[in-house]
């Protein structure tokens, strides 16, 4: 989400407050999506090979 939204959302007068207020927050959710992110592809990766895999055969 972008931080101007969250910033507006919570009322800070500015989203360099937000930034600084809630950064350890905003790292974890970015580690959080990173690693989603992967497991996502990882999975999609090994049905596209399943997928391959039984054409093949």
């Amino acid at each position: 989400m972008p931080l101007k939204v969250i910033q507006h959302g919570l009322g800070h007068s500015s989203c360099v407050t937000t930034a600084d207020t809630y950064w350890t927050v905003m790292r974890e959710l970015d580690r959080a999506g990173i690693s989603a992110t992967a497991e996502l592809l990882l999975s999609h990766a090994k049905f596209r090979m399943r997928l391959e895999a039984a054409s093949q055969a």
